[in-house]
């Protein structure tokens, strides 16, 4: 997500780590921006959580005991 301050833009956390081909399901969990940035629909958010092995991680972290 960019925001304009006085013509700075500036790149969210979230979209820096999904730039980086390795990024971790775990790594997206730390930082404390996720629940804003799919509040926000970032696409590239959205569009990493869906994928199928990432899904099934996710509910792994819900269901397991």
């Amino acid at each position: 997500m960019f925001w304009r301050f006085g013509g700075y833009a500036s790149i969210s956390t979230i979209d820096t780590l999904l730039d980086k081909p390795d990024v971790s399901l775990e790594e997206l969990l730390d930082e404390s921006e996720i629940i804003q940035e799919l509040k926000q629909h970032n696409t590239k958010l959205i569009e990493y959580l869906r994928e199928d092995n990432v899904l099934k991680r996710l509910m792994d972290y819900v269901i397991a005991p």
